[in-house]
């Protein structure tokens, strides 16, 4: 009695396309390659080979895949697990990012907190708001603005970087 039951229709197919639609519910889609450029009202959850998320997420993005691309508007926060990561596009809460190779592109912006986590970095989008990251090898190519910490092996400063924010890291060489 009074019992909850949790149901969900989740898209799945080897190759998943879904383009210019508006989807109102969570969204749920597994599949070897998967392309979203919609209006998503809810939160998106996205696993695949390949993905490529588009479009506005009026939630929060969950995506774990082998190779992902985000250009999309995310009003929420995004949690990403992957190969090859590449941030394109524009965060209002905060991002998490763990891959072997992870990218902020120089169009991307994330209003929130960032946390960073892979074998390598490369960052060549402003940073304004607390930043942690976490890598093997990290490549500063912009503006870092807020309190920013790095753990590395390896950090290296790019002819545009600039550190106008409280920066402290860690690298032995």
């Amino acid at each position: 009695l009074g019992q909850r039951v949790f149901s969900a229709n989740i898209n799945t197919a080897q190759n998943i396309s879904i383009i210019n639609q508006t989807i109102s519910e969570n969204f749920y889609t597994a599949g070897g390659s998967v392309m979203l450029n919609n209006i998503f009202e809810r939160d998106v959850f996205v696993v695949g080979g390949k993905a490529e998320i588009g479009g506005t997420i009026a939630g929060d993005l969950f995506v774990i895949g082998g190779e992902i691309d985000i250009t999309g508007k995310i009003l929420g926060d995004v949690r990403v697990i992957g190969g090859e990561v590449t941030m394109k596009g524009e965060v209002s809460g905060d991002l998490v990012l763990v891959g072997t190779a992870i990218t902020i592109a120089p169009e991307s912006r994330v209003n929130g907190e960032s946390i960073f986590v892979g074998a390598q970095l490369t960052q060549e989008s402003v940073l304004k708001q607390k930043t942690k990251i976490f890598a093997g090898t990290v490549y500063l190519k912009n503006e870092v603005a807020g309190e920013a910490g790095a753990t590395t092996q390896k950090i290296t400063f790019g002819a545009h970087a600039k550190m106008s924010g409280n920066f402290r890291y860690y690298a032995p060489d």
